[in-house]
């Protein structure tokens, strides 16, 4: 029987539950509805009172006060890129349900928006029958410096000044630099820190010397380059969503260009895998058979995926090797109970512990030969 693909009942978003838009180098799609909004000077005008071109600024002075901007909706992709024309310098979207997903972009300067006027836009451009709800928080200025991703590295963005990627910064934090966006997969959403948290404990307790790490959905590679900053001898991210393999390498090319200074010990590969599990499973295989298993796996992505996947992530993870899956919804007790059923036949060792905000992360570990084979007797009987 054919397995479906992992996203066959999911709102449609890439792996790590958010849209990335690398929104300092790239807009809208040419010819789709929301470009219109990017090409018409009339409706910035109508917008914010003034002629503007719709492109990415970072802004001069690291305190600037941004403009948080967000809406719920089943349209993601088409919303996010609606904001963007409008002057947001980031976009992202967080899965909020199971039909749809959390859109927030952030714009420069405080209080310059009229909401009235482009909630009546999106509406009208997307067809709704009733007008679409946004909502706006004012946040200080000194959001705008950095993220702290963890407790020795911290994330900064092209809105961000201080120095480059893998640098040390006044905090004594190292500096992890992305391109673009701010939410799920850049340091800002709570199971991207909760990971964080797990590799940092994990890479500082290795007795291992080289120690290879997995990142599964790595969307933003926000993760895979923290574990190589990290001292991990070897980092592969895989995703299903090619524009977000391609905005991950450029984000590494802003921290590998520090060199040595980077405090990177080894590598960091990104690849594209299958949506379809049958076909990932074949994929990372044969990744294992070239490299060898990892030390190290972060699945940083939905339930449903995850439960899918759990012959895939079982082939990654070496005799021992340590797991670790976000992206679960701490109030749905079943799901932090069906979890550790569906990966008990390859795991042992779970640990549920809760990541801020209503979510929470499942840690564990690889079982040897020797355990696996009574877990399948156990099975059996």
């Amino acid at each position: 029987m054919e397995i479906p693909t992992i996203w066959k009942s999911s709102p449609r978003i890439p792996s790590k539950c958010h849209v990335f838009r690398p929104c300092c180098l790239h807009g809208p799609a040419a010819g789709s509805l929301p470009a219109i909004a990017v090409t018409m000077a009339g409706m910035r005008r109508c917008l914010f009172g003034r002629s503007s071109r719709a492109c990415h600024r970072t802004p001069r002075k690291t305190r600037d006060d941004i403009t948080e901007v967000t809406m719920e909706t089943n349209q993601a992709d088409a919303v996010i890129d609606m904001l963007l024309g409008f002057g947001a310098f980031s976009a992202s979207a967080v899965a909020s349900t199971d039909t749809s997903v959390t859109v927030t972009a952030h714009f420069k300067g405080p209080g310059k928006l009229d909401l009235t006027k482009m909630t009546s836009i999106i509406q009208n451009a997307l067809d709704l029958s009733s007008p679409p709800l946004l909502t706006t928080l004012a946040l200080a200025g000194a959001w705008s410096e950095y993220f702290p991703l963890s407790k020795r590295v911290e994330v900064r963005l092209p809105c961000h000044a201080g120095p480059s990627g893998g640098m040390m910064s006044e905090t004594g934090r190292r500096v992890l630099r992305l391109e673009g966006s701010v939410a799920f997969g850049a340091g800002d959403h709570p199971t991207t820190r909760a990971a964080a948290a797990f590799l940092e404990g994990v890479l500082s307790e290795s007795s291992l010397r080289s120690v290879r790490v997995l990142d599964y959905g790595t969307g933003s590679g926000v993760l895979a380059i923290l574990a190589s900053m990290l001292g991990a001898e070897h980092v592969t991210g895989v995703d299903i969503d090619e524009q977000s393999l391609a905005s991950a390498r450029r984000s590494l090319s802003l921290n590998a260009a520090c060199g040595a200074s980077s405090g990177a010990s080894g590598t960091v590969d990104f690849m594209h895998v299958s949506a379809n599990p049958q076909q990932a499973a074949r994929q990372i295989a044969d990744l294992v058979q070239d490299g060898g298993p990892f030390d190290i796996v972060v699945a940083n992505i939905l339930f449903e995926p995850l439960l899918q996947l759990v012959d895939v992530l079982a082939c990654a993870a070496a005799p021992g090797g340590k797991l670790c899956l976000t992206g679960l919804r701490s109030q749905d007790i079943s799901t932090a109970n069906t979890l550790p059923e569906v990966y008990a036949r390859y795991f042992g060792n779970f640990q549920t512990s809760e990541a801020g905000a209503g979510w929470c992360v499942i840690t564990a570990e690889k079982i040897t030969t020797a355990d696996s084979r009574q877990a399948l007797k156990q099975e059996d009987d």
